[in-house]
């Protein structure tokens, strides 16, 4: 019958100290040897630095709205990403590229591919609670760095234009199609209602607005003021009769005033004259 196998246990950390003291040697040699490779690898490294931007992107409305958006303050995901990838778009890093001057020098000039290169060394990042999309590049110098976002987000900036215009010519396009559309269909309507109007004597389709409308308001309108016009005769009327009485029924009392006053003095002429009285002709008779 075989032994039976004792099953290997785990080392402890002592059993592990005892191996390596047994074997230092070896370990210090393996030790320096890492930190040179560290140390020259660090040193031949080239610092990068960075430079950061945060972009806002407007949603925007349609070229032409018919009717409201109701999902116009809600965040599309899939507008953000698509904004993301085209400030990545070849496009973009390669007019980046050119206008900044860096497809001239290393590490751009050395590579197969410098957007490749440029794209490496971006960093775009969106946020799910904002229209908010943060940008940064890395070169070894900062003034390369900032040199390179700007380029890369007027870049972005310029393609946004140019789709706009894009979009905005397609609008204006679509708008001159229906309007001259509209056009030919509002010409052809109206001919057809000339014709409809010339076979049954029509002279306006317009109950309020037509010939025989405005003339019925007109002769109203004038009866209304011959009404009046007659009216401040009559009561100019009444007013002149008033007058014409008060004046005969004055001249009548006058009459009788004038006659009351003859009669009187025709009572006067007609009595007897009376001797004097007065004390000298007494005398005298005396």
């Amino acid at each position: 019958m075989s032994q039976p196998v004792e099953a290997p246990t785990s080392m402890s950390l002592a059993d592990l100290a005892a191996v390596a003291w047994r074997r230092r040697w070896l370990c210090t040699g393996v030790g320096l040897a890492v930190c040179i490779g560290l140390f020259v690898g660090l040193m031949r490294q080239t610092p990068l630095f960075e430079a950061k931007a945060k972009l806002a992107v407007d949603r925007g409305r349609k070229a032409v709205e018919f009717q409201n958006d109701p999902e116009s303050g809600r965040i599309e995901f899939s507008l953000l990403n698509t904004q993301r990838d085209m400030l990545q778009s070849e496009v973009a890093l390669k007019a980046a590229l050119t206008a900044a001057g860096a497809d001239s020098r290393p590490p751009y000039s050395t590579a197969r591919e410098p957007t490749e290169a440029l794209r490496q060394r971006m960093k775009v990042a969106t946020s799910r609670d904002s229209w908010v999309i943060q940008v940064s590049v890395r070169d070894e110098s900062p003034q390369g760095a900032m040199t390179l976002l700007q380029a890369t987000i007027d870049s972005y900036l310029a393609q946004q234009m140019r789709m706009k215009g894009q979009r905005a010519e397609g609008a204006l396009g679509f708008l001159s199609t229906q309007v001259a559309s509209a056009r030919e269909r509002l010409e052809a309507a109206r001919a057809a209602e000339q014709e409809f109007r010339s076979q049954r004597n029509i002279i306006d389709s317009d109950p309020d607005k037509n010939l025989m409308t405005e003339r019925l308001v007109e002769l109203a309108r004038q009866r209304s003021l011959l009404d009046n016009a007659l009216a401040e005769a009559e009561a100019a009327q009444q007013q002149v009769v008033a007058a014409r009485a008060s004046s005969s029924a004055r001249s009548r009392s006058l009459r009788a005033s004038a006659a009351a006053r003859s009669n009187s003095a025709r009572a006067s002429d007609c009595r007897p004259s009376l001797p004097s009285r007065s004390p000298r002709t007494l005398g005298n008779r005396w």
